[in-house]
């Protein structure tokens, strides 16, 4: 609960700022996809140089609940269901179909850039 009131009070610039570069290297190494794998979120989350407090969020932005219950094995469902509504939240997104296709599709869209190496 501290993380995500920490998160929510002093780390939504974090947030908006660590989502894009995640996005950009799992887009680059694994394709433009809505999920990936909790192995793949952990090679961006590296490459990224991602802060160990905000890996929950990403992974659970990124992957399907299974693949984030054996990346966060220490959380469970409702913690899966709560960061991904406090993703929504932070990053403005429109609805609760959250995915990292919609979030790259966002971004694309706000940074005015019709085409980052591929089709999202």
């Amino acid at each position: 609960m501290l993380d995500s009131l920490s998160r929510m009070m002093f780390g939504r610039d974090r947030v908006k700022w660590v989502f894009p570069k995640v996005a950009n290297s799992l887009k680059q190494h694994f394709g433009a996809s809505g999920q990936y794998t909790a192995g793949q979120v952990k090679r961006a989350l590296t490459e990224a140089k991602v802060a160990p407090d905000l890996h929950p969020l990403v992974y659970a932005t990124a992957c399907l609940e299974d693949e984030f219950l054996k990346a966060q094995p220490d959380l469970g469902p409702e913690d899966y269901k709560a960061l991904r509504a406090e993703t929504i939240e932070i990053l403005d997104l429109p609805h609760a179909n959250l995915s990292m296709r919609l979030f790259m599709q966002r971004h694309r869209s706000e940074t005015g850039n019709s085409d980052e190496g591929g089709a999202v």
